[in-house]
């Protein structure tokens, strides 16, 4: 769903979650509680050793959205964890379908 991009967005910064839905609407509170209350995502964004994510690889190529010209078609960011561990979130923010791969080695902070 579109709703667990901006999820992880959330997760990898650190940033606080505001939710903005119908909390009466059950249907929608169905549909993004599996987003919302995912651990291993809670747990990236209540990490901190130091750094909020950052972003470490982005498309030279603009998305072309009307409301932010300039943003990248993808990114990849990457947050610390701690214990030798990183999160890593891959983003696409294009309007079409984009096939990204990782090669670990390029992961700042990741010890291949």
């Amino acid at each position: 769903t579109e709703a667990r991009s901006p999820f992880g967005a959330w997760c990898i910064v650190s940033s606080p979650l505001i939710l903005s839905h119908d909390v009466n609407d059950d249907a929608v509170s169905d549909e993004i509680w599996p987003v919302i209350s995912n651990k291993e995502a809670l747990a990236v964004n209540q990490a901190w050793a130091g750094h909020s994510g950052s972003p470490f690889k982005q498309s030279s190529v603009t998305a072309g959205l009307p409301s932010a010209p300039d943003v990248p078609a993808w990114q990849y960011f990457y947050k610390p964890l701690g214990g030798g561990k990183v999160a890593v979130l891959m983003i696409n923010h294009g309007p079409s379908e984009q096939r990204l791969t990782l090669n670990l080695r390029d992961v700042p902070g990741l010890a291949c």
